[in-house]
């Protein structure tokens, strides 16, 4: 499961954007981070949600995807460990 972590947190692609103006909430300033739409193909459990269908009612995205942060933060751990690992095996090839 590292190895796959690992993989997959290599095709996460940080990004700015901004939220967009809903009803009363105005736009927001921009934010870094990542875009849910982007981690549902690599990282399916790190979405959660079932997504908005064409012409959703714009203000009330419930359905819409969001990141589950928790999920993101296994996924970052298992690929930390596997990179240790890879480390540990490098340091312990060279004499």
């Amino acid at each position: 499961a590292t190895a796959t972590a690992l993989s997959e947190v290599m095709e996460w692609k940080p990004a700015t954007f901004k939220f967009k103006k809903r009803g009363i909430i105005p736009e927001s300033e921009t934010k870094l981070g990542f875009i849910a739409n982007d981690l549902i193909i690599p990282s399916p459990e790190c979405v959660k949600g079932k997504g908005l269908e064409e012409g959703f009612d714009e203000n009330n995205a419930a359905d819409a995807y969001s990141l589950d942060e928790t999920a993101m933060i296994a996924k970052l751990t298992l690929s930390i460990q596997e990179l240790q690992k890879q480390i540990t095996e490098l340091q312990g090839s060279k004499v």
